[in-house]
């Protein structure tokens, strides 16, 4: 059951159930539809209405998305489609199987216990060739940088491959 702030289907994705939101906007699993059947399920980011001012923005970064999916750096999490529908702006991801590190931290915290050290470090060492890797993307003649990284941009899906959410997308928003 869909809560009534939530919109029920947007272009060809319907939504039928609302994630965590982050630090981006709010979250929803959407399933895609052809011909009015469930396709492939995706997730959607609505953006928080703050972040977006102008369509420069929205060219900008669509520019970093074609350049990030161009790249052979499979752990960048780039969105394939951005979507403008009823005064709002969203992002459609792959649905990744798995949790975020935020996730994985309250699971973790509520079994009173700690990750273990040897994952720790292997997480951090993962994330950071991922930050450096990308910054080799070029936007506006800058080189690119995660910008905003939170444990809810930090993906590990279940087999423990991890993806970086939004990677180059917040110097897009504001520039201080």
């Amino acid at each position: 059951q869909m809560k009534s702030d939530m919109p029920g289907k947007v272009d060809n994705y319907f939504i039928f159930e609302e994630l965590p939101m982050d630090s981006l906007g709010n979250n929803f699993r959407v399933v895609e539809l052809k011909d009015d059947s469930p396709v492939k399920h995706k997730l959607l980011t609505r953006i928080h209405p703050f972040l977006f001012k102008g369509p420069e923005e929205w060219e900008n970064t669509q520019a970093l998305c074609e350049r990030i999916q161009r790249t052979s750096y499979p752990n960048l999490c780039g969105w394939e489609k951005i979507i403008r529908k009823d005064n709002a702006d969203y992002l459609l991801f792959p649905l990744f199987k798995g949790k975020t590190l935020s996730q994985i931290v309250e699971d973790v915290s509520a079994k009173e216990s700690a990750i273990p050290f040897d994952l720790a470090f292997s997480i951090i060492i993962a994330i950071a060739t991922m930050i450096e890797m990308g910054s080799s993307i070029m936007v506006k003649k800058e080189k690119s940088f995660h910008g905003f990284l939170t444990p809810d941009h930090i993906i590990i899906d279940y087999q423990g491959n991890i993806f970086l959410k939004y990677f180059g997308i917040w110097p897009l928003f504001d520039e201080n």
